[in-house]
């Protein structure tokens, strides 16, 4: 069996003993390569600066060359959201365009826009690559818009609610958490009904280390939960609302109360669905979660608890990892508000 790779007529490399070496072409043809105006040098259109001096790629001709493709921010800088607001029209060449930028397959490219949900179809941490990667999409058809970071940042978040009762069918009396304010909804005020589902998962070792590093793991503990949140949006768009499971009162069902808590979240979507029967309901990020992590990564944090030494070179440390989906729910939910409801309507 020979390793040596074979080559069609143009000399490039197809595969090894019949296993191809990669998927599609990577390289770039002469005419597509673009001159740096600096240095002179050609460098690849997938690159905003130039592959040798660094210096910045622009220009009218010469961004109609450039193939942007999205790299995440570096951390701590913003992000930009590309999010396309209308989920007609994605066939799979148009699939196919938005999978080279945004570096996702295809298949979840497809899945997040067979949703009909306003979704984010690319993150990244360049402004110009991503306003690029969105003219692309919009000569091709496609309704899309930039989002930043900061745009999600909710000067004014959710009311938490602990519990709600129905006034005869004509008004929804809110209870809020932890005070005594109520608030009386008719069912008109109620515009948008986002449903999510928030997961946490807490990991706790203790370790013991020598000077060169880790020796073994002591002991371990992992605990995850889940929980339903139901967001709901005013008309007005002066004020969202939270029910969560914890710390919610489910008395308002009477004898249809349920002893476990997501029959009674269930229960009560249905109950606000059938007040708000103009509020456009969304029930999709359950279902797209997973999806939404390739582009909006879930928050994790590790942090040490305690260290003790247990003899000579030697110390023991608690380690405690967690994660959790809520920032990437709230995004998801204001996003929701924002296209459908807000100002971008």
């Amino acid at each position: 069996m020979s390793d040596t790779p074979s080559r069609n007529n143009s000399d490039k490399i197809l595969e090894i003993d019949g296993i191809p070496v990669r998927s599609e072409q990577v390289e770039f043809a002469e005419d597509e390569l673009i001159k740096c105006s600096d240095c002179g040098r050609s460098t690849p259109p997938n690159r905003l600066d130039c592959l040798y001096c660094g210096a910045e790629i622009s220009g009218n001709d010469t961004d109609k060359k450039l193939k942007p493709v999205l790299r995440p921010p570096e951390e701590g800088n913003e992000g930009f959201s590309i999010v396309a607001t209308d989920a007609s029209g994605w066939n799979s060449d148009l699939i196919h365009l938005a999978a080279g930028m945004t570096r996702l397959a295809e298949e979840d490219i497809r899945a997040l826009t067979s949703t009909g949900s306003p979704i984010p179809i690319g993150y990244g941490g360049s402004e110009k690559a991503v306003a690029l990667a969105a003219d692309r999409l919009r000569e091709a058809g496609l309704k899309v818009k930039i989002i930043r970071d900061s745009e999600f940042v909710d000067t004014s978040a959710h009311s938490r609610l602990r519990g709600l009762s129905f006034d005869e069918g004509k008004k929804l009396v809110l209870i809020h958490f932890n005070n005594d304010k109520v608030t009386v909804l008719g069912p008109d005020d109620i515009s948008l009904i986002v449903v999510g589902l928030v997961l946490e998962n807490r990991f706790e070792a203790s370790e013991k280390h020598k000077r060169k590093g880790l020796d073994k793991v002591l002991n371990s503990t992992e605990v995850s939960a889940d929980e339903v949140y139901i967001d709901f949006y005013t008309r007005d768009s002066s004020q969202a609302f939270r029910i969560q499971a914890s710390g919610f009162d489910f008395s308002f069902l009477g004898e249809r109360k349920e002893l476990l808590a997501v029959g009674n979240l269930e229960k009560t979507i249905d109950a606000i669905r059938k007040f708000a029967t103009n509020a456009v309901f969304d029930n999709n990020y359950r279902g797209i979660h997973s999806k939404l992590d390739l582009i909006w990564k879930i928050e994790h944090r590790e942090d040490t608890k305690s260290i003790k030494r247990s003899g000579f070179g030697s110390f023991e440390k608690k380690r405690v990892v967690t994660s959790s989906n809520l920032d990437q729910f709230n995004k998801y939910s204001k996003l929701q508000w924002m296209i459908r409801c807000g100002e971008d309507k």
